[in-house]
């Protein structure tokens, strides 16, 4: 849309299949054609995507690369203060050119005083000039950075941490909720599991004065008269011990 001056691609941490997305071939090709520098903050320090290596520029977290691209007052006021070192020497330079070049010239003229007057003026006329125009540009600057700070203001990380930390309090406070009923829905589901697992215990049905025939040769457990033979021993299984017992007849 043309409205930004620097493009910020970034994630927070996670898995390897959470950070594919920055190694597409589709998102780096974007990339490395936008028009405008592109900052890569995708993961932690330790994660390298497709991205960082297309991007202008990597930083190791998001909040890095907000840093970068958000220079501090104290920063922007030590940048214009060394310009303006800079430029001074600049001017002190070039007058010192000057000065010397109006005495090679002094040198050379018999009689220079009014040429040296209009060349002074001169001098004074531009010294002035570089001055008020150093001037204006330092309160230029200084309207620019404070414009800077007044539109980027809104976006400072620190401004945006209490709303984070109060989203983070709220889903914290909902996430241990939830967890505390399905904790509670698993133990009700659990009391009702013991409870169908008590009631199919068999011990439970010996306890109510039910037994259990078991045919000694073999241990398996005879369902019907007619499954026991004559003479054949078998062994009956109570609530508390059992009987060995003899098949003598058959009941109907």
């Amino acid at each position: 849309h043309g409205l930004a001056d620097v493009l910020i691609v970034g994630r927070g941490g996670g898995s390897a299949e959470d950070l594919d997305a920055f190694n597409t071939e589709k998102v780096v090709r974007a990339i490395a054609a936008s028009d405008i520098p592109v900052i890569s903050a995708v993961g932690h320090e330790i994660d390298v995507t497709l991205s960082d290596l297309a991007a202008d520029r990597r930083a190791p977290t998001p909040t890095a690369a907000a840093e970068i691209v958000i220079l501090e007052s104290a920063q922007w006021a030590q940048r214009i203060s060394e310009l303006r070192k800079r430029l001074q020497d600049v001017f002190r330079l070039i007058l010192q050119r000057k000065r010397l070049r109006l005495r090679d010239l002094e040198s050379r003229l018999t009689n220079p005083s009014h040429r040296l007057s209009l060349i002074r003026l001169r001098l004074d006329d531009i010294s002035g000039r570089l001055v008020t125009a150093m001037a204006q540009s330092v309160q230029a600057r200084k309207y620019q950075l404070g414009q800077l700070e007044h539109r980027l203001g809104p976006y400072n990380p620190l401004r945006m941490l209490p709303s984070y930390q109060e989203r983070l309090e709220f889903h914290g406070k909902r996430l241990r909720k939830g967890m505390t009923q399905i904790i509670h829905a698993h133990r009700t589901k659990l009391k009702g599991w013991n409870t169908l697992l008590d009631s199919y215990n068999p011990r439970n049905v010996l306890q109510r004065g039910y037994s259990i025939t078991i045919r000694e040769r073999d241990g398996s457990i005879i369902k019907s008269a007619k499954n026991a033979a004559r003479g054949e021993q078998i062994r009956v299984q109570l609530f508390k011990g059992g009987l060995a017992c003899e098949v003598k007849h058959h009941i109907s």
